[in-house]
């Protein structure tokens, strides 16, 4: 059916109700938001804060963020597992990327986050900084 007539709309799940009805499975649909670039002095850590938007009916969970720089910059790969999303809801995945101590130059951090076997993407930029020498 296209319409469904129903009282009491506020009381139980409805939407449940209908999806169970037609044989539909509720999924997660997760869209990934572009971080903001990162600079940090040689040897420190850099802190990407990737926000994941779930807009579909189920709860997103056992999402994998992974962070791939290059390897003149920082360890090449970094992986995390990130906090649970609501059904249309938000989460954040905090991906630290530790620089090498003799490390300067600018570089394409990329993400991938896999989610119920498809992969998301993005990218955002890290510049590292010399270190300061002590006077």
């Amino acid at each position: 059916p296209t319409i469904l007539a129903v009282d009491f709309f506020g009381i139980g799940n409805t939407v449940g109700a209908a999806r169970d009805l037609n044989g539909v499975v509720a999924k997660p649909f997760i869209e990934l938001a572009k971080p903001k670039n990162v600079a940090v002095r040689a040897g420190r850590t850099g802190v990407f804060r990737l926000t994941m938007s779930n807009i579909g009916t189920a709860a997103a969970s056992g999402v994998r963020v992974c962070a791939n720089v290059p390897a003149r910059l920082a360890r090449t790969r970094t992986c995390v597992k990130a906090p649970r999303a609501p059904a249309n809801g938000r989460s954040t995945a905090v991906l630290r990327v530790k620089t090498k101590p003799r490390a300067r130059g600018r570089g394409l951090a990329r993400f991938t986050a896999s989610v119920d076997g498809k992969a998301l993407r993005t990218t955002a930029a890290l510049t590292v900084k010399p270190v300061r020498k002590r006077r």
